[in-house]
């Protein structure tokens, strides 16, 4: 969990930005994993909310991201939890 993720962005995030036409304004990225993509997104001036049920797994890029300034939130959130799902979609 201390260790960065890769920096390079999924094919997934690649095909949103080009669905978008750009870099959108907000990005919530339900089941971030280990952040990889949240990073990415938030390297490029978006506004990240990564969602995840570990969390700690993001810990180093949740680090990273506040020694760099960017907006960047890890949050847990359990997909299979009607109580998370709806404090977490509230």
């Amino acid at each position: 969990p201390s260790a960065l993720p890769d920096r390079e962005p999924s094919p997934f995030a690649e095909w949103v930005r080009d669905k978008e036409g750009g870099t959108p304004a907000t990005v919530v990225d339900i089941g971030c994993g280990r952040g990889a993509d949240a990073l990415w997104w938030a390297e490029q001036g978006t506004r990240v909310v990564g969602l995840d049920y570990a969390t700690r797994g993001s810990d180093a890029v949740a680090m990273l991201a506040a020694e760099k300034g960017l907006d960047l939130e890890i949050r847990s959130f359990n997909l299979l939890e009607l109580r998370s799902m709806l404090s977490g979609s509230a």
